[in-house]
């Protein structure tokens, strides 16, 4: 990440989700060998290396990074929040847009160093196929962006995004 920052990216946009630490960062391989009786000289040696997710997050944070996220139907109810607003120039888009009740998210760390965030879920038609990349999505009441859309975002150093739908310019029925 650092190299291609370092090359001048506009944007670095991860098509991975952090969702659960890093479990071969030393300070938990120190854990587990305390655990398992390990030798007291490893396990501190171990200890006092840095965490792995927080040197990607310190990374993360001085390069134009965008996280992925997914968006499920599980039941359980975590809520994806924006890292920036929307503006809606016309009817709501809401019918349009695929819905979605839960979220897995980076973990807390890198998900704060994170510029922006997007939605790398890919919704199939009825028999299974993509045939479709949505630019947004929709938790709740909540509109999120998609992974291209939220880069793009972030390259332009744009605030927000701008949502026009087809009758934003009173000349058209909604849609």
């Amino acid at each position: 990440v650092l190299i291609v920052g370092d090359a001048g990216a506009a944007v670095i946009a991860l098509d991975i989700v952090f969702s659960e630490p890093d479990r071969t960062s030393p300070p938990r391989l120190a854990e587990a060998l305390a655990h398992a009786g390990g030798d007291p000289r490893v396990i501190a040696t171990l200890a006092a290396l840095p965490d792995n997710d927080a040197r990607l997050a310190a990374t993360m944070q001085a390069l134009p990074v965008v996280n992925g996220f997914f968006l499920t139907n599980d039941p359980r109810r975590v809520q994806a929040v924006p890292k920036a607003g929307f503006a809606l120039s016309g009817s709501a888009p809401d019918a349009a847009l695929p819905t979605y009740s839960n979220a897995i998210l980076p973990i807390p760390g890198l998900d704060a160093a994170a510029r922006g965030s997007g939605s790398l879920t890919l919704g199939g038609d009825a028999d299974g196929i993509i045939r479709k990349a949505p630019l947004l999505a929709r938790q709740g009441d909540q509109i999120l962006p998609s992974l291209s859309l939220e880069a793009l975002r972030v390259a332009q150093g744009a605030g927000s995004i701008v949502i026009k739908t087809s009758d934003g310019s009173g000349n058209l029925a909604g849609g």
